[in-house]
């Protein structure tokens, strides 16, 4: 069989990739129990952070270009990178691209690091997404803050700019003046430490806010450092494997691979409407600020009815040039593939992600089988851990970081974010309460 062997479509479900997963220790507790237990955040964190026993040729040189994509972004040596990620093959990609001082990425950013130091490693890597716009409702999203009961509209830009400009796209200047004119003391005080602080995007100058907010790039007693990847890192990693022949060469540049693989996630997408996200091919096109679907149509990208009638060739020069210059971002197909799958890494993120990085592996399989033979052989490649909604802070992150900030102190110490959290517990989280539809689509499965 090669590259270009149609794999076997007769009754093919991609629900039964599922099923193991449905079975899977700790996941069946998590899914299939209305009301979980408690249970211990360090050994869940460690118990899910086995290292991979074996490594194919294609994993080892994926994990290589990861760590060299996160050396460039913190500037840690490769060789630390590869030797943390050897020890603990562990990414945290739960929130998307928001300000420290948010609840989500607050609580990640903890539990990565506690996970870092569990392990002794000297680099904690988190992925936010960043491909998503300012807000997702009127009050909601990156672009907001919510404290005491107020929203703070960090960037003071209208709502037309928030419902339309993508985080990862640049557009003109971004900065957080308007906090230090809020009601509240704490957001004051944040918004004296962001003075000056501004980005060509908005996830520019989040990334460069959440630096100021930790207490600069010093990496204290602890030893451990967060590099946090966004969807434009990801694009310079994905231009990395083009620059190579392997896996995303072959799916992105050979148009039978690739229009094989295309079908394999449109056929999921029908089967899994209200939990797959697919709505652009492979990549999003970004203009004037804003992000737009993708149609991938013979051998081009292009903007279905775009004025500017936008259009990108996939060939390997353009691709790397386009996703170097970010007029283009990979889907979360691509990001999960080279995050995840291809390095053999465990994805500690939502409740959803544990389901569509599992359908991801399988439309891989299922799309070039003699291949992914090779890659995935008997060993598991790449997997996502749901890390339960639930787990409380003692107070506000924003107090906790006004604070911090104020006493001189590092905001993310990986030997003291414990003190963060009034219990060292994963809380009891009601699935079916949260996301029913969800809840309802994944337990019917099995």
């Amino acid at each position: 069989m090669n590259e270009h062997d149609e794999p076997d479509k007769k009754n093919y479900s991609y629900s039964q990739s599922l099923r193991d997963l449905l079975i899977f220790s700790d996941q069946q507790f998590w899914l299939r129990n209305i009301d979980h237990d408690d249970i211990a955040v360090d050994s869940y964190l460690r118990d899910n952070a086995a290292q991979t026993p074996m490594l194919s040729e294609e994993s080892i040189r994926a994990r290589s270009l990861l760590a060299e994509t996160v050396s460039e972004i913190g500037g840690i040596p490769t060789e630390v990178i590869l030797g943390n990620l050897s020890a603990c093959p562990a990414i945290f990609t739960g929130p998307h691209c928001s300000l420290l001082v948010s609840i989500p990425t607050f609580i990640s950013n903890c539990l990565a690091l506690r996970l870092a130091r569990i392990r002794e490693n000297t680099t904690a890597i988190v992925y936010a997404c960043s491909t998503v716009s300012l807000q997702s409702k009127n009050g909601v999203g990156p672009g907001w803050v919510e404290f005491k009961g107020m929203r703070h509209n960090i960037f003071n830009v209208g709502r037309k700019i928030r419902d339309t400009t993508v985080v990862c796209a640049a557009n003109g200047s971004w900065s957080f003046e308007s906090l230090q004119s809020s009601g509240h003391s704490e957001v004051r005080s944040i918004g004296e430490q962001l003075s000056g602080i501004c980005g060509s995007s908005p996830e520019e100058a989040i990334l460069r806010a959440n630096n100021a907010l930790i207490g600069g790039n010093s990496v204290g007693k602890e030893g451990v450092r967060l590099a946090t990847i966004t969807d434009n890192h990801v694009g310079r990693l994905i231009g990395k494997h083009l620059a190579v022949d392997g896996l995303i060469s072959d799916i992105l540049l050979d148009k039978l691979v690739r229009r094989r693989l295309l079908d394999a996630i449109e056929t999921a997408g029908r089967e899994f409407r209200s939990i797959f996200p697919g709505s652009t091919d492979l990549f999003w096109v970004i203009d004037g600020g804003k992000r737009f679907s993708g149609k991938i149509i013979g051998d081009q990208i292009t903007v279905p009815g775009s004025p500017k009638k936008l259009a990108f060739c996939l060939t390997r020069e353009e691709l790397i040039r386009s996703l170097n210059e970010r007029t283009i971002v990979p889907n979360l197909f691509l990001v999960f593939v080279v995050l995840c799958i291809l390095p053999s890494c465990i994805c500690f993120g939502g409740h959803r992600q544990m389901v569509y990085v599992k359908i991801f592996k399988e439309i891989l399989k299922n799309t070039i089988p003699h291949r992914s033979q090779r890659l995935f052989g008997s060993h598991p490649s790449g997997r996502s851990v749901w890390l339960p909604d639930g787990l409380g802070t003692t107070s506000h992150p924003l107090s906790l970081v006004a604070h911090a900030l104020a006493s001189n102190e590092r905001t993310l110490n990986a030997a003291s974010v414990v003190d963060y959290f009034p219990k060292n517990v994963l809380l009891r989280t009601r699935l079916d309460f949260f996301d029913p539809a969800w809840y309802s689509a994944v337990t019917a499965l099995s």
